[in-house]
């Protein structure tokens, strides 16, 4: 995951959040099995969403490069590597947005993360509190009432911002 600080305006006001952007790890290696000494290190590849380049670079020393889940989930993402288009896709389906945990993985997509915060303006000390504060967060954004429920106009609000899923 990595962690990028940018200003957010809402209703008038700056907040400065660090916001977490999950990633996921891809491995180019030379055999099957999560051993040491399996990566292959750099090697040359470029990220497309579409027909679009998004980012390029080479392997690290592990033969691993991260890509943002977003850009994952958001469809049509591939890596070009050694002359060969790989279409990448997420394995594991969301919860339903009814659940817990199915907020959890809809606010944490959108940024808005429940089980880390670095914001600038608050001190949180517990995950609970956290994940109150980011649906707060998101609820203030969307222009919704801010009560820290996830009931059905967050949700709906929730599917929508996550492109229907």
């Amino acid at each position: 995951m990595s962690i990028r600080r940018a200003a957010r305006v809402s209703h008038g006001a700056t907040h400065t959040t660090g916001l977490a952007i999950p990633q996921a790890r891809i491995r180019f290696q030379i055999a099957p099995g999560t051993g040491t000494g399996l990566g292959i290190a750099d090697v040359p590849y470029e990220i497309y969403s579409g027909t679009a380049r998004v980012s390029s670079g080479n392997t690290d020393p592990n033969g691993e490069i991260s890509i943002p889940v977003q850009l994952i989930q958001a469809g049509n993402c591939s890596i070009r590597a050694f002359g060969t288009e790989y279409p990448v896709s997420m394995v594991n389906a969301w919860e339903d947005v009814t659940t817990e945990m199915g907020q959890q993985q809809r606010l944490n997509n959108l940024g808005y993360v429940t089980g880390f915060l670095f914001d600038l303006n608050y001190d949180l000390d517990s995950t609970a509190s956290r994940g109150f504060q980011a649906v707060n967060a998101f609820q203030w954004d969307a222009d919704l009432r801010v009560d820290g429920n996830c009931g059905p106009a967050t949700r709906r609000h929730l599917r929508r911002a996550n492109g229907g899923i």
